[in-house]
């Protein structure tokens, strides 16, 4: 039993600093994407409310439905859901780029004409 609750207090702090990593990743990378991609700082910012917005929607379904949930399951799987992510994340360029272009493109010409009007 008490090798139980090692693996999973492990898997515990292996989860919340996978989740910092997420939390913090696209904000360190401001700077790349804004130069690499021509992405503007409004953009930027629209990436960071759907992190945060995730986040939250996330944490409202877990604390209001966990009993429902196998939570040391979910703790455990969290860090290999999260190294996928990143790995989706870190390819999305390369493997959607006929999606990611126009969508980007899209949403910076609504904004601008947003601001102009």
């Amino acid at each position: 039993m008490e090798q139980k609750i090692k693996r999973l207090k492990l898997a515990c702090y292996t989860t919340n600093i996978s989740q910092s990593i997420v939390a913090n990743l696209s904000p360190v990378l401001f700077i790349s994407f804004h130069t690499l991609y021509g992405i503007s700082y409004t953009m930027l910012g629209m990436l960071v409310l759907i992190n945060f917005l995730t986040q939250l929607i996330t944490d409202l379904v877990f604390s209001f439905f966990s009993h429902k949930f196998n939570i040391p399951f979910a703790v455990k799987l969290t860090p290999v859901l999260t190294v996928m992510g990143l790995i989706i994340y870190s390819l999305a360029p390369v493997m959607f780029p006929i999606i990611a272009i126009p969508l980007f493109l899209y949403i910076h010409k609504s904004i601008k004409r947003k601001q102009t009007h």
